[in-house]
C-alpha cells in the first residue's frame, strides 16, 4: 500500500471534493481520481461515495481513514524523531528529597541550552523506587541515600539488580534549623539538645531494610516521645522550619544560597550516624553530554557545601 495514496485519500476527506483535493495536492483531478481508485481496489473496499456537494467517506471509508491517519501521524512523529541533524537530548533521574541535589538540578538547567530539543524528567524518591526505576529503565540515572551501616543491603540490592553505585558523598547530618531557634547561636548540637522541640521528618522516606521485631518495637517506641511533623515536600519543610523557631530538622547540608533564602542556618550534629549518597546506573552505562553535566554540577555543589560546612 503507497502511503502517498494515503494522504491522497485524507486531503479529500478534509476537503470533500476530487477537485479541491488536486489543487491542494498540486496535481490533475484525473490523477488523483485514479489513485483513489486503485487505493480502493487494494483494500477491497469503497472508501467515498458522490453527494451532490462532492464526495463523502462510506461507512467503511471512515473506518479506514481513521487508520489511515494514524498511520500518517506516526510516520510524521518516527520521521521527525530520526530526520538528520536532529538534536534531541534526554535525562531521566530519580534522586533523594535532598535539598542540594535539587539546587544543583537547578543550577544545571540555569546553563542548558534551550536552542536543543530535549527531554528532562526529575523525580524525586526513596531508595528502593529509585533502584526499581533505573533498574526498568524509567530513569537512566539516580541517586539514592542510605545510612553507613545499611551500606551492605544495599550494595546486595544493586547487585541483584545488575546495577552499580559510585560513591557521591559520605556526610554526618546536620541540624537545620531557623535563624531565630534558640539553638540557632549553638556552634555544634547534641541529640540531647534538641529533644523537647519539633523535628519535621520526610513522610514517605522509610527505609525499605526490613527491621528485626525489637528494633521496629524501638523505633517507634522513640518516635512517640518526640514531637515528630511528617512533611512530604521539601518545600514545605523548608518554609515551615522558617515559620516555626521551635522546629529543626537532621538532613544532609544545603548550598549557602537556601540558608539565606529561608533564613536558616545549619550545625553539626554530635554523635549523627553518617550517611552516603551513591550515583546507581546500569552496569556498562556511559553518560550522555547531559548526563554528564549533570553529574559534574552535583558534585560542584557538594563540594561547595562541603567546603563551607566542613563535614
Amino acid at each position: 500500500m503507497n502511503l502517498t495514496h494515503l494522504k491522497y485519500a485524507v486531503e479529500v476527506e478534509k476537503t470533500g471534493s476530487i477537485t479541491k483535493a488536486a489543487d491542494n495536492l498540486f496535481m490533475g483531478q484525473p490523477n488523483l481520481s485514479k489513485a483513489i481508485k486503485e487505493l480502493e481496489q487494494q483494500v477491497g473496499i469503497a472508501i467515498f461515495r458522490r453527494t451532490s456537494r462532492g464526495v463523502a467517506p462510506t461507512r467503511k471509508g471512515e473506518e479506514f481513514l481513521a487508520y489511515a491517519k494514524a498511520i500518517l501521524e506516526q510516520i510524521e512523529e518516527m520521521e521527525a524523531i530520526y530526520r538528520p541533524g536532529r538534536e534531541r537530548s534526554s535525562l531521566h533521574l530519580c534522586i533523594p528529597r535532598a535539598s542540594y541535589l535539587s539546587y544543583a538540578f537547578a543550577q544545571f538547567i540555569r546553563k542548558v541550552d534551550f536552542q536543543k530539543e530535549m527531554d528532562v524528567t526529575l523525580r524525586e524518591s526513596n531508595a528502593t523506587d529509585a533502584i526499581a526505576g533505573v533498574a526498568e529503565g524509567e530513569s537512566a540515572l539516580g541517586v539514592i541515600r542510605y545510612a553507613l551501616s545499611q551500606q551492605a543491603f544495599y550494595a546486595k540490592q544493586l547487585e541483584e539488580k545488575g546495577l552499580e553505585g559510585e560513591l557521591l558523598w559520605e556526610f554526618a547530618p546536620v541540624v537545620l534549623l531557623s535563624a531565630e531557634h534558640p539553638l540557632a547561636g549553638q556552634a555544634q548540637l547534641c541529640q540531647e539538645q534538641l529533644e523537647g522541640y519539633i523535628e519535621l521528618v520526610h513522610g514517605d522516606l522509610e527505609n525499605a531494610r526490613p527491621m528485626a521485631l525489637a528494633d521496629a518495637r524501638r523505633a517507634q517506641a522513640e518516635r512517640q516521645e518526640k514531637k515528630v511533623v511528617s512533611v512530604y515536600e521539601r518545600g514545605s519543610q523548608l518554609e515551615l522550619l522558617a515559620a516555626v523557631p521551635q522546629a529543626y530538622m537532621l538532613c544532609s547540608p544545603l548550598p549557602a544560597a537556601m540558608l539565606s533564602r529561608y533564613g536558616l542556618v545549619q550545625r553539626p550534629c554530635l554523635g549523627a550516624e553518617r550517611y552516603q549518597d551513591v550515583f546507581i546506573f546500569p552496569r556498562g552505562f556511559r553518560p550522555t553530554e547531559l548526563e554528564q553535566a549533570f553529574l559534574e554540577q552535583v558534585v560542584a555543589v557538594r563540594q561547595e557545601i562541603a567546603q563551607a560546612a566542613q563535614v
